[in-house]
């Protein structure tokens, strides 16, 4: 497992605020949606779409390349198993996974090459899981400053 990799991504690069700043996440379709924690900030908290707010479950630490998506000044990190279909999660960092963002794509760096995070069905309704999809059908991202 990746434990002393993901310990050093956030221990070094995401506790300073100055590293990393504070973004948003959007479909890059719905630019007033965004990736959001709904609910209390504990593990197994769902990620969902919703209406765009800037409140702290709104508020995303990521870097392009390979990074955790953290959520901002919290040791929370979204979890998306390696399975088409699977709804991503809130997680501990420490038992988070690496994600690659690039090509505006989420792409989860595990096992299983080709999976992304996904808006499913291009569907903007507010509370709408962020599922794991192949790449080759998945949502495209962007971040805006928080």
């Amino acid at each position: 497992m990746h434990i002393s990799i993901l310990a050093s991504i956030v221990a070094g690069v995401f506790a300073s605020p100055m590293a990393t700043p504070a973004v948003q996440i959007h479909p890059s379709s719905y630019p007033g949606k965004c990736i959001d924690v709904h609910g209390e900030f504990k593990i197994g908290t769902p990620i969902v779409s919703w209406d765009c707010t800037t409140p702290a479950n709104q508020t995303w630490m990521v870097l392009r390349g390979a990074t955790h998506i953290v959520v901002a000044n919290k040791d929370f990190c979204i979890y998306a198993e390696e399975s088409v279909g699977y709804n991503a999660t809130l997680v501990r960092c420490a038992q988070g996974q690496v994600f690659d963002y690039r090509y505006n794509r989420l792409m989860i760096n595990g096992t299983y090459p080709g999976l992304c995070l996904d808006l499913p069905g291009n569907d903007s309704q507010n509370g709408n899981p962020i599922t794991v999809a192949d790449c080759n059908d998945a949502t495209s991202w962007l971040t805006t400053p928080a």
